[in-house]
């Protein structure tokens, strides 16, 4: 499990009431913490957007992102600037990529 300024509290919060990445494909958030856990056995991730709140993602090559991005954040570092983008593969699935900017 990663987990970088997330209480408690705020996975709790969280489990319970996380926004939906689909509705901010392609804008630019603004990372102030991150976790990822399970939830009933399934991997499970969360980012939370500065000024927007806390997605849950359940996509793996995102659970992978925030793993990384995880230990992105340092003494120095307190936030980061992602996008979230969609794309479709050859099969024709839409699978998630995420890039700091």
């Amino acid at each position: 499990m990663a987990n970088y300024n997330m209480t408690k509290k705020d996975l709790f919060n969280a489990k319970n009431a996380s926004l939906n990445i689909k509705d901010y494909i392609g804008e630019t958030l603004t990372v102030t913490g991150c976790a990822t856990s399970e939830d009933e056995g399934k991997p499970i991730g969360y980012i939370v957007a500065d000024g927007i709140g806390v997605f849950g993602v359940t996509s793996a090559t995102l659970i992978e992102g925030i793993e990384d991005l995880c230990s992105f954040f340092d003494d120095d570092t307190a936030t980061v600037d992602i996008i979230v983008k969609a794309n479709e593969s050859k099969g024709g699935k839409t699978f998630y990529t995420m890039q700091i900017v």
